[in-house]
């Protein structure tokens, strides 16, 4: 359930593999959207994830996947950005 608060929003995200599960991470965060003037919101993504296989899934994130995934989190954020700019206002 989202958060209210008087400077913005805070969405809990938990994403977890459908399948494979000790193959993929798991992602905890808030999606925050934060007022920062008149008509200005910022949108982020704030939280960890847990690689998988434990000390050779991190291992190999720090060298290799850090990447991979850091780029997936920052599309899915640039298209719920996109989704949230382009929905029609509400009359």
């Amino acid at each position: 359930m989202a958060e209210i608060r008087r400077s913005g929003i805070i969405y809990p995200v938990t994403w977890t593999a459908t399948g494979a599960h000790g193959l993929f991470p798991q992602l905890i965060a808030d999606l925050v959207l934060i007022h920062v003037g008149q008509e200005r919101t910022t949108l982020s993504l704030q939280g960890t994830y847990e690689p998988p296989l434990g000390p050779v899934g991190r291992a190999i994130d720090r060298t290799l996947l850090r990447n991979v995934a850091e780029s997936t989190v920052q599309d899915w954020v640039d298209r719920v950005a996109a989704a949230v700019t382009s929905a029609q206002p509400v009359s």
